[in-house]
C-alpha cells in the first residue's frame, strides 16, 4: 500500500495520527519543496525517511550520512565519541539480521540503555524540525505483515531499539511549532466542543493541556472555555488541536455533544468548571519530554490489553476521503 500527496492537503500531524490509529508499520518519506521532482523511492539530499513499527516511531534516516555510505545511527554514535569508528563499524557488520543495532550494542555491553535513550532523543529532534515545514510532498509506504521482519524491509542498523507512539510524538512536536499559520485552517472551530477519547492520558500533559482535556467532559465550547480561563481563544484552539492529534480528544459540534457514561466524573468536572477551579492544583508538572523507555521493537513485551480503542477522527477520515477522491 502506498499513499502520495501534499503536506498542504494532509499535514504531518494528521499523517502521524493516521499511522498511530491504524498501528501501521512502514516508511513515511517527506520531501521539502525544493525536491518535489525527485523520485520518492530512492534516497536524495533533503528527503527524510521516517520508519514506524505498529504505530510507533522507531527511527529517522539521515540522508547526508547515506550519501557518504554510512549508517545514520553509526554516525550519531561516532559523533558522541562513545565507541571508536573501527569498533562500531565492526559491530554493525556482525549485528544479527532482524535485530536493532542499539539492542545488539546493549547486549554486547558497549552501550547502556541511558545512552540509547539519548540517541533516540537526537533522532526525535530531527523529526520535530519537520513539523515546521510549510510545504512539501509525502509518500506513506505500508509494509505488509509478512515482510515486516525482513532484514531488507526494515532499517535495523539505524534503530536504537527505543520507540515512541506516533501520537505522543505529535504532542511533543506540536508544542515546539514556531509558526502556526500553516495549521490555522485545521484548528477546531471556536463554537465546537471536545469529547474525551480515553479515560486517562497515556502521556504527561502540560497544565493547560490537562485543563482542556478535563474540560472535554463538559458541554461547553472552546470559546467559553477560553473566556472562563482568561486565555486567548487561539491558544485554546492550539491546545485542542494538539490533544486531537494525540488522540486524546475529538472535536464535535456542540449540538451533537454526548457525555461519556460516567455521571459521577461528569458532574465533578462540570462543577469544577463552574467554580473556575485553580488549574495548578489539577495539572501534572509541565514536561517537554516523555519517558521513552519502551519495549524493543525486535523483542516486544506483552502489553496489557486496552479495553476499548478510541475512534478515528471524523475530520481526519473526511480529509482522507477527499484526498482519495482527488486522486481518482
Amino acid at each position: 500500500m502506498s499513499m502520495i500527496g501534499s503536506l498542504e492537503t494532509f499535514s504531518l500531524p494528521e499523517l502521524f495520527r493516521l499511522i498511530d490509529s491504524g498501528s501501521k508499520t512502514g516508511q513515511l518519506i517527506i520531501l521539502p519543496p525544493l525536491n518535489l521532482a525527485e523520485d520518492l523511492d530512492h534516497y536524495h539530499p533533503g528527503t527524510h525517511h521516517l520508519w514506524f513499527h505498529k504505530g510507533r516511531l522507531i527511527t529517522i534516516i539521515d540522508l547526508v550520512d547515506y550519501q557518504m555510505n554510512r549508517r545514520s545511527l553509526v554516525s550519531l554514535i561516532e559523533s558522541r565519541g562513545w565507541i571508536s569508528s573501527r569498533v562500531i563499524e565492526k559491530l554493525a557488520e556482525i549485528c544479527p539480521p532482524g535485530v536493532p543495532l542499539g539492542n545488539y550494542l546493549r547486549q554486547m555491553k558497549v552501550l547502556e540503555n541511558e545512552k540509547l535513550k539519548i540517541l533516540f532523543q537526537l533522532q526525535l529532534h530531527q523529526v520535530y524540525q519537520l513539523f515546521n515545514l510549510n510545504a512539501g510532498q509525502f509518500q506513506l509506504k505500508i509494509i505488509p505483515p509478512q515482510t515486516q521482519l525482513n532484514s531488507v524491509a526494515m532499517p535495523w542498523l539505524d534503530m536504537t531499539g527505543v520507540s515512541m507512539q506516533a501520537s505522543q510524538v505529535n504532542l511533543l512536536a506540536l508544542r515546539m511549532v514556531r509558526n502556526w499559520s500553516d495549521f490555522a485552517h485545521k484548528l477546531p472551530e471556536k463554537n465546537s466542543a471536545l469529547q474525551q477519547l480515553t479515560h486517562q492520558p497515556n502521556c504527561r500533559l502540560t497544565a493547560l493541556e490537562q485543563d482542556v482535556w478535563e474540560m472535554a467532559l463538559s458541554n461547553i465550547s472552546l470559546k467559553q472555555l477560553a473566556q472562563s480561563k482568561n486565555i486567548s481563544l487561539i491558544e485554546i484552539r492550539k491546545v485542542a488541536f494538539r490533544l486531537m492529534m494525540a488522540r486524546l480528544v475529538e472535536e464535535i459540534p456542540l449540538a451533537n455533544f454526548q457525555l461519556m457514561p460516567d455521571p459521577v466524573k461528569k458532574n465533578k468536572m462540570t462543577n469544577l468548571f463552574l467554580a473556575n477551579h485553580n488549574s495548578g492544583s489539577l495539572a501534572i508538572a509541565q514536561a517537554n519530554a516523555i519517558d521513552i523507555q519502551q519495549a524493543s521493537v525486535a523483542l516486544p513485551e506483552k502489553r496489557a490489553s486496552i479495553p476499548e480503542q478510541p475512534p478515528v477522527s471524523k475530520a481526519l477520515l473526511q480529509r482522507l476521503v477527499d484526498f482519495l477522491r482527488s486522486k481518482l
